[in-house]
């Protein structure tokens, strides 16, 4: 164990060859750029069994940019994403830990506007804010409070963003900085082997946080990357955990019992999200359709009806009226 280490960056990577140098680099522009936080800064490549040169450019990273101190884990079997964070989170030493995806960017002082509170907040969570920048360099910031805000708790912050309407910073675990203690004492680790696996995590953690604080902060760039599992080729899997993530944040919600302005505000997001996936449901080939259809028997959907209000999204729980959905023959 490192005690020196204020902030461990955790950086999941699998053929990643085109981008983590472009990563690496800026938090290494960006620990250089911030004296307080000099030698206290790890940052944890975890190689997923990459086929390509990523080990390879991160090993080299390793020994050029000497700001940073990097450590590289790697998988010998590709274990997708959330499995890759938790073996970060298990390596990190770091009072708080950053999970940055390979294609993403810190932007331009980022640190220096974190530092003081890396080095003197004890809370659980610290938020910030993010843009997105499209491949073309075009960027897009959506509205956030100017001001910062707290400490208070994790449910109260998430009642002071459904006010505000808005709750794309809270989905993503990118956008904030997690107390490793805290983490790892609520036993708040990603689900492994799926998609979307932080949806799930960034809502718990809120959940179970005691205190949040908030910070007014454009400190990350989110790249729309054309191969990003968003973007990227859509198969059964991805369309099964979209389902999951929905349905499992669902029971979050109503089995710790949130406040209804928390549930209606996350209702409108949840809705589009599941009636968009069974409108392209048609675009699966029915290979992928029966691994879809499969996946799907080990979710839990009975808690979507409670907590959306509506009982359209029981289609779901029918095999036929799956079927029936992906011919085409179903207005859902």
């Amino acid at each position: 164990m490192k005690d020196n280490v204020l902030l461990s960056i955790i950086i999941p990577a699998f053929n990643a060859e085109r981008y983590i140098e472009g990563c690496l680099t800026t938090i290494n522009k960006e620990v250089h750029s911030t004296p307080s936080l000099k030698n206290s800064v790890e940052v944890i490549v975890v190689d997923d069994c990459s086929s390509d040169n990523t080990f390879q450019i991160a090993r080299t990273a390793k020994s050029c940019l000497k700001d940073i101190d990097i450590s590289i884990e790697r998988h010998c079997v590709n274990k997708q994403q959330g499995a890759a964070r938790n073996t970060g989170l298990k390596a990190a030493n770091g009072k708080y830990v950053w999970f940055v995806d390979v294609d993403d960017l810190l932007n331009d002082q980022s640190l220096i506007g974190l530092s003081d509170f890396i080095l003197h907040s004890d809370a659980d969570i610290i938020q910030f804010h993010a843009m997105s920048m499209a491949m073309d360099g075009q960027t897009f910031t959506e509205d956030y409070h100017r001001d910062n805000l707290g400490p208070m708790t994790g449910i109260q912050y998430l009642e002071y963003e459904a006010k505000l309407k808005y709750t794309n910073r809270i989905r993503a675990s990118w956008s904030k900085l997690l107390r490793r203690d805290f983490l790892i004492n609520n036993s708040l680790y990603f689900q492994e082997g799926v998609y979307w696996e932080d949806v799930v995590h960034t809502l718990k953690c809120f959940i179970f946080a005691h205190q949040v604080i908030y910070v007014p902060l454009i400190a990350y760039v989110y790249m729309q990357t054309p191969n990003s599992d968003m973007r990227g080729a859509q198969n059964g899997r991805k369309f099964a955990d979209t389902i999951r993530f929905c349905a499992e944040s669902c029971k979050v919600l109503i089995q710790n019992n949130v406040s209804q302005i928390i549930i209606d505000s996350m209702k409108p997001y949840y809705n589009k999200v599941l009636l968009k996936y069974a409108k392209n449901l048609k675009s699966l080939p029915q290979e992928e359709l029966e691994c879809f259809i499969n996946i799907l028997q080990s979710i839990d959907l009975d808690y979507i009806e409670p907590c959306l209000g509506t009982d359209s999204h029981n289609w779901l729980k029918r095999k036929n009226e799956i079927v029936t959905c992906w011919k085409g023959g179903a207005s859902v």
